[in-house]
């Protein structure tokens, strides 16, 4: 598969987000933790990364036509703790992404 966008829900401090930019050409970062937020932002910084923009909300509040900008190649959510309604967040992936793995 040929990904170029990425779609990170739950980012933490881009431990996956940073070097996933390095090899792609956008990557929409997620995450609603502030402290986690601005080590990412110090990443990006560290790292240079141009590609990588992001979002500080909790994934149930996010308006995909304004925060986020659909479709996506990949969508995961790795570092994001139990979600809420599990069938909602998986079906909210599916729609803005060519393909979800589980």
């Amino acid at each position: 598969m040929d990904i170029k966008r990425a779609l990170d829900i739950g980012v933490g401090p881009g431990s996956l987000t940073v070097p996933l930019a390095g090899r792609i050409v956008h990557v929409i970062a997620v995450e609603p933790a502030e402290g986690m937020m601005e080590v990412l932002k110090q990443n990006i910084e560290t790292y240079g990364m141009e590609n990588i923009d992001w979002v500080y909300k909790d994934r149930e509040a996010i308006d995909i036509e304004d925060d986020i900008f659909p479709l996506y190649d990949i969508v995961f959510a790795s570092y994001s703790p139990g979600m809420k309604d599990i069938r909602a967040s998986i079906q909210k992936m599916v729609d803005y992404s060519a393909w979800v793995r589980i």
